[in-house]
């Protein structure tokens, strides 16, 4: 599930890469943009995939309780954890899965997981916790949407502008040469 959200956010990021640029004609203002519409563009990839893991693990997946025996640090670039589980009963739910720095052994948890293996494992959440970061993928989707209609719309003033200034011409009263000659 991770895959398609990462395709998207990648096909996205050219567009922008591609588009927004020549959208500008200023570098700084084109700079601008280009910022503000990574943020909702990285945002909706991210809680997207969010989204469809915790649908996935709600839909088809199993939840069995257990007890967090051990929690294994990983030191390299970043700090990972991850837990041993010890189930109450017989299952074939995972023995270890990722978790944080405040899981501690001895805490009794609930695993959800996917027999079928479309996404990994997670700790289980309360029903429709997936529904809140669908939502918020939307509305950053519609920022983002938003953002580049004014990136368009800006280009286009500007572009427009750019034009009359330079049909105007030198020496005419407008045009910037006009306050030199003065």
């Amino acid at each position: 599930m991770f895959v398609p959200s990462l395709a998207l956010g990648l096909a996205g990021g050219i567009w922008l890469i591609v588009t927004v640029p020549p959208l500008l004609p200023h570098p700084v203002l084109s700079r601008l943009m280009m910022t503000l519409l990574a943020f909702p563009a990285v945002a909706a990839a991210v809680l997207a995939a969010f989204a469809s893991q915790g649908f996935v693990l709600e839909t088809r997946g199993e939840v069995r309780s257990g007890e967090v025996t051990r929690v294994i640090e990983h030191q390299g670039k970043t700090t990972s954890y991850e837990c041993v589980i010890r189930y109450h009963a017989v299952t074939k739910a995972p023995g270890t899965l990722n978790c944080g720095k405040s899981d501690h052994v001895g805490a009794t948890v609930q695993v959800a997981w996917d027999p079928g293996g479309l996404v990994e494992p997670d700790f289980a959440e309360a029903k429709g916790t997936y529904r809140f970061f669908a939502i918020l993928a939307m509305v950053s989707e519609i920022a983002l949407v938003i953002l580049g209609e004014l990136a368009v719309a800006m280009g286009v003033v500007l572009r427009a502008a750019h034009r009359v200034s330079a049909a105007r011409g030198p020496g005419t009263a407008d045009g910037p040469e006009a306050a030199v000659g003065r």
